[in-house]
């Protein structure tokens, strides 16, 4: 089962833009910050994957708020060691990476200390850049990621995405529990988490 979730009013600030050079022995960085609706360009070379990063702020009228991410667009996937060390540099909440395979892309994401099954806002943010940079007569775009497919279709001004659903089970109340949280839940439903209840 999948879940709708469609952003309202949505606008979405692209807000740096950076010059980058990777190479051995070698290293230039240049940066021009500044704002607009469209604005923002990256681009990274390592090795043999050339990269544009996009610094996209989601959920918000106004730069500079709103939920930032990082959005990376390769045309190959470089070594994940690269990828880790450029989301502890951006140092955002999650970095997210796109490789086109055929029609649709490839993404992951990362943290500034881990690699993560599913993060919303960074999606966006990819379909923002996906859909209104890099292909602005595209209506739909299709990621493929650890959570399985994601699509994420224009609707007028707004973007609409659909999410898997996790099924959810109770699970007993365990002594280790009380003692992390340092009260006793009431009930405990594990998914991809575990989420515990306590009584108001």
């Amino acid at each position: 089962m999948n879940t709708i979730i469609k952003i309202v009013e949505w606008q979405i600030f692209i807000r740096q833009n950076m010059t980058f050079s990777a190479f051995p022995g070698e290293n230039r960085l240049s940066r021009r910050y500044g704002w607009s609706k469209m604005r923002g360009k990256y681009r990274i070379r390592h090795g043999e994957a050339n990269m544009k990063q996009y610094i996209v702020d989601a959920f918000t009228h106004e730069p500079f708020s709103g939920n930032p991410a990082a959005v990376c667009v390769m045309d190959r996937w470089p070594q994940e060691t690269a990828m880790m060390k450029l989301a502890m540099e951006n140092n955002l909440s999650e970095t997210a990476f796109l490789v086109p395979e055929g029609s649709d892309y490839r993404l992951r994401w990362f943290t500034p200390g881990t690699e993560v099954d599913l993060c919303g806002h960074a999606t966006l943010a990819s379909a923002f850049v996906v859909l209104s940079i890099l292909d602005p007569g595209r209506e739909r775009v299709k990621f493929l990621t650890r959570s399985g497919e994601l699509t994420v279709e224009r609707r007028g001004n707004m973007l609409e995405m659909d999410f898997p659903t996790y099924a959810l089970r109770e699970v007993p109340v365990t002594p280790a529990m009380e003692a992390a949280l340092g009260i006793r839940p009431v009930r405990a439903v594990l998914g991809m988490d575990l989420i515990c209840v306590f009584e108001d």
